[in-house]
């Protein structure tokens, strides 16, 4: 990726729920790494917002028309296009339309509006407009707009990253992860814009989903003052959305408790908690998604702007603006959560494909070290038992030589599928360690049920029929148990030494004439570290 693209950091679960707020200090915190392209055909327009973003601190670039605005896109990375929506030639909507098609997926595209007037809003979006902003009081509202601006953008990069990442990764078919919150909303899936066919429309090349219509994300509205609460449930409603009410701060934060809510409008001024203090309270507690707030006020100034953004909202609304905006910033809005929610569901993806071993669907090795790892902390926190069992496939050196590497891998599969379907309890698992080598982990397991399980297994494998090649002879497996019960120091013991000390009885199992089980005799075991 070229030089000024923003990127979010995804080691951890953090960035789901916080992610838009990070990127978005990453930005304030940043200026002089943010470039915005600036066009429009008025020269004193073109000044006065180039010369606001300047003062800044943003890396202003600016264009005068549609066609040298394309030219610079071209030739560098721009995370947000600020174009008027009236220009000779190419307007600012013929531009999107052309900055889309040419794959620029990732850029964040603010529509400037005509002064006076209305636009239509629903022909912007189609044609691929992020946001909107009235050039009557442009100063006012132009750091929301760029403040959300570069959050977006940094989401796009991420998850064009992630999905890269993920297509380069060996095939794993796909499991959902339950750990993953859906937000009340359901998504459409896309595909990612560099393999997206060339007759995909926009909404899916850019990764904004669309969501179903009669799954509208939920709206919360906070306000004192009941007749503004009436109007905007109104007009809420009437666009689609499921909208609930509170008269303050407290009720607000038990309603998101009660009803997860993703969009979050609330009153800058409210007696008892104010719009700030609730929107800092929300950030400081966690939730099943992200939620994202807009503050409504009838204060026009920088400050108070600010004052909101840095309070953890991500947009700001005055309340003398018109209906049709006010619905925009809810579409805007929508397009974000969106994004964040593909965002999540592709780096849980990749975890999970980073963790799977490709071949067979196991768990992979790195799986292994850090779940039995933390397995072990887990029995020692809570004095329980916990065993592992180390499998090898007898004589798989002659399968691959006497049938091929593909009846080889058939075998692997079918061994894995085997366990799998014969482990006893939902919270047993197994994991390829290596080639033909296994490990199936067993929780609140002491050696005698541990031995138990491996002969279970054992003989699942000697008789399950093979469906690989005629003639094949029956598969088997040498297994050797260890486990906690039979370390001398339980404290100390190591994913290591388990491990260590569950291959030696694989060992001896070999030794034995394969095909069978060998446990370690009780308080006989020497292990050192290495």
């Amino acid at each position: 990726m070229s030089d000024g693209v923003i990127k979010v950091s995804s080691d951890t679960e953090d960035v789901f729920n916080t992610g838009i707020v990070t990127s978005r200090m990453k930005a304030l915190n940043q200026p002089q790494a943010l470039r915005i392209l600036v066009v429009d055909d008025d020269e004193i327009e073109l000044t006065i917002i180039g010369d606001q973003l300047a003062a800044r601190g943003f890396d202003v670039v600016r264009a005068s028309n549609g066609r040298e605005a394309l030219a610079l896109m071209d030739a560098r990375f721009f995370p947000v296009l600020l174009t008027d929506c009236q220009m000779p030639e190419m307007d600012g909507v013929r531009l999107t339309e052309t900055v889309r098609a040419r794959g620029m997926s990732e850029t964040y595209i603010i529509m400037l509006t005509i002064r006076d007037g209305t636009f239509d809003y629903e022909r912007g979006y189609a044609a691929g407009v992020d946001d909107y902003l009235s050039k009557a009081n442009p100063n006012v509202e132009l750091y929301a707009r760029i403040n959300a601006a570069f959050g977006t953008a940094a989401l796009r990069c991420s998850l064009k990253e992630t999905r890269a990442a993920l297509a380069a990764l060996p095939h794993v078919d796909p499991a959902p992860d339950r750990s993953i919150a859906s937000p009340k909303a359901v998504l459409k899936g896309t595909a990612s814009a560099a393999s997206r066919p060339p007759d995909e429309d926009w909404e899916t090349a850019t990764q904004t989903l669309a969501l179903p219509a009669m799954h509208m994300p939920a709206v919360l509205i906070v306000d004192d003052d009941e007749l503004i609460l009436e109007r905007l449930k109104l007009l809420i409603l009437e666009a689609g959305y499921e909208v609930f009410t509170a008269s303050g701060g407290d009720a607000a934060l038990a309603a998101l408790q009660k009803n997860f809510m993703s969009i979050v409008i609330v009153d800058r001024n409210m007696p008892g908690m104010d719009g700030l203090a609730l929107c800092r309270a929300i950030r400081q507690r966690t939730w099943t998604g992200y939620v994202y707030l807009m503050v409504l006020t009838a204060h026009d100034s920088e400050e108070e702007v600010l004052l909101g953004l840095r309070a953890g909202a991500d947009d700001y609304m005055s309340k003398r603006a018109s209906e049709a905006q006010l619905i925009a910033r809810l579409a805007t809005a929508t397009r974000i959560l969106t994004l964040e929610y593909s965002l999540k569901i592709a780096l849980a993806d990749r975890r999970r494909m980073a963790m799977t071993d490709p071949l067979t669907g196991a768990n992979n090795r790195r799986y292994f070290m850090r779940y039995f790892g933390a397995e072990l902390k887990r029995a020692r926190r809570f004095g329980t038992e916990l065993s592992l069992l180390s499998l090898d496939v007898d004589h798989f050196k002659k399968v691959n030589d006497s049938f091929g590497h593909a009846a080889g891998d058939a075998v692997l599969t079918q061994v894995v599928e085997t366990l799998q379907r014969n482990l006893p309890r939902d919270y047993d698992w197994c994991a390829r360690l290596g080639g033909e080598e296994f490990a199936v982990v067993l929780p609140q397991t002491n050696l005698t049920g541990a031995a138990v399980v491996a002969e279970k297994l054992r003989k699942a494998i000697e008789e399950m029929p093979l469906r690989v090649a005629v003639g094949m002879p029956s598969i088997t497996v040498s297994i050797g148990v260890s486990g906690l019960q039979v370390m001398p120091a339980r404290n100390a013991t190591t994913i290591e030494m388990v491990l260590a000390h569950a291959d030696q009885c694989m060992y001896k199992s070999k030794a034995a004439g394969r095909n069978c089980v060998t446990l370690p005799k009780l308080n006989a075991v020497e292990l050192h570290s290495t």
